[in-house]
């Protein structure tokens, strides 16, 4: 890459920054050599999409994003670079379909998703809040803000997880669960023939056979909420 291009992994980096009060040596300083002076510039130029697993997981590690995340990101960033100088479509080439540019989605107060989410895992009624992501996301997609410490430190107080219900939870993911007894949210862990979903402080736990799941949505993206900064 040459010229300043702004896809999905250079947001999402700007935007980890920008939450937690980062600078550019809040990078590459605990990379431990991984991630030099130099590319961490070039990134944040938008002038570099590493390549690298072992790369993008340090960068990940350091602005607190998930690595799975932001590979799919640089993955999907540079297959746009490559398509671009095809000239052949993006959405074709990866098989996308029902997605669009970040978009406003409901938030809903994690103690409230019973009040507003449908056994069919939809949205059913105006939440009053809305979020832009900076990720792209699925239509149906929505937001959790997190009100208490079960996740921690997954997830604390205040941090905003974007779930999109397009998204397949892989062997151990965190997001949504429904069947026709609740709703649960937390670390899920999939099995052959039923899943766990955990807190993580005050620790539950309940196992649901996957033929009694109605849904299941994966937490694909974390807004971390601003921290104040120490004096």
């Amino acid at each position: 890459m040459n010229k300043r291009t702004k896809g999905n992994f250079l947001s999402a980096i700007e935007s980890y920054m920008t939450e937690n009060d980062l600078r550019p040596a809040d990078i590459y300083k605990p990379s431990k050599g991984k991630v030099t002076q130099t590319l961490t510039h070039r990134i944040l130029a938008g002038t570099a999409i590493p390549d690298n697993p072992e790369i993008i997981d340090a960068i990940a590690t350091a602005i607190g994003a998930d690595p799975k995340l932001l590979r799919k990101y640089a993955a999907m960033d540079r297959c746009s670079s490559i398509c671009s100088s095809l000239k052949v479509d993006k959405n074709e080439v990866l098989g996308i379909s029902g997605y669009e540019k970040p978009h406003n989605i409901p938030l809903i107060k994690q103690d409230k998703i019973l009040n507003y989410l449908s056994k069919e895992g939809k949205v059913n009624k105006d939440t009053g809040a809305f979020i832009t992501p900076v990720v792209e996301c699925g239509l149906r997609a929505y937001a959790i803000k997190i009100v208490n410490d079960d996740l921690h430190p997954k997830a604390e107080r205040g941090d905003i997880c974007i779930i999109d219900v397009e998204e397949e939870v892989d062997r151990f993911d965190f997001g949504v669960i429904g069947t026709r007894k609740g709703i649960f949210f937390g670390m899920i862990r999939v099995y052959d023939a039923f899943y766990v979903v955990e807190t993580i402080q005050h620790f539950t736990t309940h196992n649901v056979e996957k033929e009694n799941a109605l849904f299941v949505h994966r937490v694909v993206d974390i807004m971390r909420r601003k921290k104040p900064k120490a004096k």
